[in-house]
């Protein structure tokens, strides 16, 4: 369905989609941002566009099942200080793309210059924590990152619980930064780009982070599950990245079977959609059961 266009039902850039009840398709496309609905046997049924106009993709969220859309609107930090972060509006609208209201704003990441006053090269601390923010059936889940903490919020936009972890040792060592400048320079150098990089990973201008990031991103469960990827901190082995808490927020279990090359895209009830990517980047689509165990881990 659709085509590479500016006609109705015609994409500029699609980004991902969301399925409504009554296998009603939304299709997220950019610039400006916008959704594009679809039947589930390929009729356009008309596009909502924000309003007021994003001239630049959501950052996160989505689309809950009463067809309530949460986008995030992303506003650059005034000082690249290192310090100050960029600011992310989370913002609800209506079915017709009308905005409903700001719920919060979370902090996104911090930049800096780097490779000296001359140049006009800006990065982010090594460590830098982000939010994240998503949207499924019923359920709107988000984080700051740098807290063991997610909101939980209903299809009403009303806060229902909050889910918090322990995440001790979470400091960043001297040691730590080593390791990841060492990373880092290995890597551009296996991929030719060391000159490139230099300027910015492998700058000694370039800081780091006090404290790790606790969550690298949240999905919500279409029954109402949030997933947690945990941040993966050096020197921790065999550290599950992946956790779920039920609807009532107490930890369900740990996702202890995932492949490095399947992003999972949907968590069912007892089931995980997601794409396999190939080393020759072919993509796969592939759907695994999902088994949970009797109780929850201790």
């Amino acid at each position: 369905m659709g085509r590479e266009g500016e006609g109705p039902g015609e994409f500029d850039n699609i980004w991902f989609m969301w399925r409504l009840p009554g296998d009603t398709l939304w299709v997220g496309d950019f610039r400006p941002w916008r959704y594009h609905l679809y039947t589930s046997t390929g009729e356009h049924v008309r596009t909502v566009t924000m309003d007021p106009l994003y001239a630049n993709r959501s950052r996160g969220g989505g689309v809950l099942a009463n067809g309530v859309s949460l986008n995030v609107r992303y506003e650059p930090a005034r000082r690249r200080d290192f310090k100050t972060p960029d600011s992310w509006h989370v913002e609800a609208h209506g079915p017709d793309g009308k905005l409903l209201g700001t719920l919060m704003t979370l902090p996104g990441r911090t930049f800096g210059r780097v490779g000296g006053d001359a140049s006009n090269f800006y990065d982010s601390p090594l460590f830098d924590a982000s939010s994240s923010i998503d949207v499924a059936g019923r359920t709107v889940a988000m984080a700051n990152g740098r807290d063991p903490e997610v909101k939980v919020l209903d299809d009403e936009l009303r806060l229902r619980l909050v889910v918090r972890w322990d995440d001790p040792g979470r400091e960043v060592t001297a040691a730590h930064v080593r390791s990841a400048r060492e990373a880092r320079r290995r890597r551009a150098g296996e991929a030719g780009e060391e000159r490139r990089l230099g300027i910015s990973d492998l700058d000694s201008d370039l800081p780091a982070a006090d404290f790790f990031p606790s969550v690298s991103s949240v999905k919500a469960g279409v029954d109402g599950t949030v997933w947690v990827w945990r941040y993966p901190r050096p020197g921790v082995p065999g550290r599950s990245r992946v956790m779920a808490f039920g609807s009532d927020g107490d930890l369900e279990c740990f996702l202890t079977t995932n492949k490095d090359d399947y992003r999972i895209l949907e968590f069912g009830a007892d089931y995980v959609l997601g794409v396999h990517t190939t080393e020759l980047g072919v993509q796969h689509v592939a759907m695994y059961d999902l088994v949970r165990p009797a109780a929850p881990p201790k």
